[in-house]
Parts: structure tokens; C-alpha cells; sequence
């Protein structure tokens, strides 16, 4: 993925370290009361008889700021089944007592979701939304959809391992858990941005749709002026949607979770009480606005037109409704109406913009997507807010495509120059970074997610 700008200053190297599983086991609905640490193999399985794997890694010490994490399993058979990694929050287990019964149950999903393995062949899942540091990290494999895999345990073989880059010093050795070290230019950073430590009062989080990385960047014939700002401000090259469709996707990126739901239905099938950002944001007094193109009326809760409810977040959470229909507004024209006067009178600390379904590129072209970027964000960039030095944007993209490819995130910024990070991030990075932004607490997932580096890889303080 070659970085389209020049003038990068400095490059680092972090240590790659490979800590084996502690525990590893897995859960049968079949045998609800059997252990099953003594075997040479972990199963999933989404049939009749269901089985969860569960895996457990103790992070040295050692180790400082993890920029990138990587789950191993050794396939011990052939499989085409999706498969993903789920947080678990009791680390108390152990594989000589785990049962079905006494299972903790999975969590937050912490990966994207994998296809298939090839027996002998080591499968590989991103968990850095996850492991951020040293610590007792668990989690789950489960089977997403239909089928089954097989994995090679601990006692198999080469079991479950984490592959880690760390921005600290490493100092390990070879022990009986496995722990070894070498060298890796895997999650690297070029950067020239300012060693400033600005306070950021401003966010503005521009949400884009269904597009790879190579789709758009390099892509100069159709998005030039996407290009331009990735290569003069900020761009992750390794950003990766957490799941497939869009609407869990933008649930997980306001709340740390994706609230269990796994499609794009409206409010009135996946509304949830859960905590959102926005209403952190309420909470602490702070301001934020959720800007709609084409969305007839405020808070509007179905669907209309070329306004997708499925990209509007705000409207999911049912303890934020009064708030919403306050703060989430139709967009306007970039003549008038409610983003238009904002800019010209004060952005709000936080402000979030959907633009429509062929604007965001769902349903129009790239080259449509990136003009619209490019007249709104040179007036957000001319406000004076944002010349004030108070303001960072972000342009994200849901998913890629509906895949696990790697997707655009660029961020703009007073303090960001020429920056290129290959550093994994995700959703949950995000939110992490923006919580710290605002001192706030982080929720669910964002918790354990690589906040700090996101914040700091782009020069965000």
C-alpha cells in the first residue's frame, strides 16, 4: 500500500513478540458438563450440538503500547465456514474446569470475520481492538452463520499464539508459555506531525460507505481529492470494519459494542437502551449534532428517499430519543440550512455527517462521493473553528465492501502532517480516541481498544 505523499521525517520498527495461550479448550453443548483441556484439538461448531473454543493469553510485562495484534489457530482440518473472536470478560476460567455449563459467555466481537482454513495452515484473526497492552486477555472463537473448524490445541501441537507489535522496549525470553522475540517492520509509521499537544474542541466525523482501501486511495482518476488530503493530513492504511452489514458496524463505532445486532433494520426491530457517545457527550455537558442529508423531518426514524436510517446511529438508542430530536438534523445544502450555518456560526464539540446514499458512494460513484467531500470539508476547513486550531475531521467508511479488507480512514487536522500509519485500528480505536479526546470514559470494547496510539499516531495530543 504505497503512501502517496513525501516528506516523512521518521520511520520505527516496533518488536514483534509471539506469546503462546496459557489455556485453551472449548465448550460442548453435547456434553454440557466435560472439560475438554486434554484435547488435541478445539472445536467450533454452529450445529446441532454447539461449541464455542476458548483461548487465554497472558501479555508480558515487558512489553509497552501494543500497536497490533494477531490471533493464530492451526487448523487441524479442512473448513469453509466464517468464523470470528469475541471478547470474554471473566478470566477467571481455567481449561481443566471450563465446561458448557460454567462457561463465561462471549462478549463484544473482537475480529473480523475469517472464511475458511486449510488444514496445517495457520489462520489468522485481527484482535488488536482487544489486546492493547500487557494483561490476562481471553476470548472466544465461535462459528459465525452454519458449519464447523477444527484447530490445533496446546496439547496437539502449535497451539493458539498472539502475534503482538509493540511501540515499547521489549526485553523477554523463551519460557515454558512460549514467549519469543524478533524484530518486524509490519505496523510502521512515517510521520512528520507536529510534537504540539493540542486540546482538540472540536470533532467533526464524516461517515462514508462499502469501500476497500485500494478502491479509493491511489484511485486518482476518481478520487483526487480524497488522495490529496490522505497524503497531506493522515491516513491508516491497516483499518478494518468490525463486522458486515453497515448498521453494526455504525452501532459499535458510538457505543463500544455491537449490541448484538447483525443487520440493517430499522429502530423498531434493533433500537437498544445501551449507552452511546452521544449521550456521553450530553452527560458531560458537551454539545454534539448528528448532521442527515435528505432526512425529511428531525430524528427520523424509518428510512426516505435517499436517507438510509441505517447509517444514523443516533436514532438506535432509545435513552438519547429526546436528544435526538434536538441534535439530529437534516444537513442542508452547502448554500444553507443546519451544517451550513454551523459552520459559518460554531461547530458543535462533536458533529457527526451522513451524507445520502449516493453522496456516501452506497449507491453513487466514487468520483461523486469525493466532489461532495471536497465542497464540504473546504468550508468546514475555511471555518474558524477549524482555523483556530481547535479542530480535527475524520473521514471513515463503514466496511469494505461488505469484505474484511482494509478500508480508508483519514484524518485532518491542524497537527497532522504526512502521516501514514499501518498500525491496526478499527471502529473501537476511534471511539477510544474520541472519549480521550473529551475525558471521557471509554465504553465497552473501547476499553481495551488502541485509543491512545490512534490519538497519537495523528498528532491529536
Amino acid at each position: 500500500m504505497p503512501f502517496l505523499g513525501a516528506g516523512a521525517s521518521s520511520s520505527e520498527s516496533p518488536a514483534t513478540v509471539t506469546v503462546n495461550a496459557t489455556d485453551d479448550t472449548y465448550s460442548s453443548s453435547a456434553t454440557p458438563k466435560r472439560t475438554h483441556g486434554d484435547a488435541t484439538s478445539l472445536r467450533a461448531d454452529a450445529g446441532q450440538h454447539a461449541r464455542t473454543i476458548y483461548v487465554k493469553f497472558d501479555v508480558p510485562s515487558s512489553l509497552g503500547t501494543i500497536t497490533d495484534a494477531q490471533l493464530l489457530l492451526r487448523a487441524a482440518s479442512d473448513s469453509t465456514s466464517r468464523y470470528a473472536a469475541y471478547a470474554v470478560g471473566d478470566d477467571s476460567w481455567s481449561e481443566g474446569t471450563l465446561t458448557w455449563t460454567n462457561a463465561p459467555g462471549p462478549g463484544a466481537l473482537i475480529s473480523p470475520q475469517v472464511r475458511g482454513a486449510t488444514a496445517g495452515a495457520d489462520s489468522t484473526l485481527d484482535v488488536s481492538s482487544l489486546v492493547s497492552g500487557p494483561g490476562t486477555y481471553s476470548m472466544a472463537i465461535q462459528i459465525a452463520g452454519s458449519g464447523s473448524a477444527r484447530f490445533v490445541s496446546n496439547e496437539g501441537g502449535t497451539g493458539p499464539r498472539l502475534v503482538l507489535a509493540s511501540s515499547g522496549v521489549v526485553s523477554t525470553t523463551t519460557s515454558s508459555t512460549g514467549t519469543t522475540t524478533t524484530t518486524s517492520t509490519e505496523a510502521t509509521t512515517t510521520t512528520t506531525a507536529t510534537s504540539e499537544s493540542p486540546h482538540y474542541s472540536h470533532v467533526v466525523n464524516i461517515w462514508m460507505e462499502n469501500k476497500g482501501y485500494d478502491a479509493v486511495i491511489g484511485n486518482l482518476q476518481d478520487a483526487p481529492y480524497e488522495n490529496q488530503v490522505a497524503s497531506t493530513y493522515g491516513l491508516a492504511t491497516n483499518f478494518r470494519n468490525l463486522t458486515h452489514p453497515s448498521l453494526p458496524n455504525y452501532i459499535a463505532a458510538t457505543s463500544g459494542s455491537t449490541q448484538g445486532i447483525t443487520d440493517d433494520g430499522a429502530p423498531a426491530v434493533n433500537e437498544t437502551s445501551a449507552p452511546s457517545f452521544f449521550g456521553q457527550l450530553d452527560a458531560a455537558g458537551l454539545t454534539w449534532k448528528s448532521y442527515e442529508e435528505d432526512m425529511p423531518s428531525n430524528c427520523l426514524l424509518t428510512s426516505a428517499g435517499e436517507y438510509a436510517v441505517k447509517h444514523n446511529p443516533a436514532t438506535y438508542y432509545t435513552s438519547l430519543r429526546p436528544s435526538c430530536l434536538r441534535n439530529d438534523i437534516p444537513l442542508g445544502s452547502l448554500q444553507s440550512g443546519a451544517l451550513a450555518d454551523d459552520i459559518a456560526d460554531g461547530l458543535p464539540n462533536f458533529a457527526f455527517i451522513t451524507p445520502n446514499l449516493v453522496n456516501d458512494t452506497h449507491d453513487g460513484s466514487i468520483s461523486t462521493g469525493d466532489q461532495w467531500l471536497k465542497g464540504w470539508m473546504t468550508r468546514i476547513m475555511a471555518s474558524n473553528d477549524y482555523q483556530a486550531g481547535n479542530t480535527v475531521i475524520i473521514v471513515s467508511w463503514d466496511e469494505s465492501a461488505g469484505g474484511a479488507a482494509t478500508q480508508p480512514e483519514i484524518v485532518i487536522s491542524p497537527t497532522t502532517k504526512h502521516v501514514q500509519t499501518s498500525t491496526s485500528f478499527n471502529h473501537y480505536s476511534r471511539l477510544a480516541a474520541l472519549e480521550e479526546i473529551f475525558s471521557l470514559p471509554k465504553l465497552g470494547a473501547a476499553a481495551s481498544a488502541n485509543g491512545v496510539v490512534y490519538r497519537q499516531t495523528f498528532g491529536l495530543g
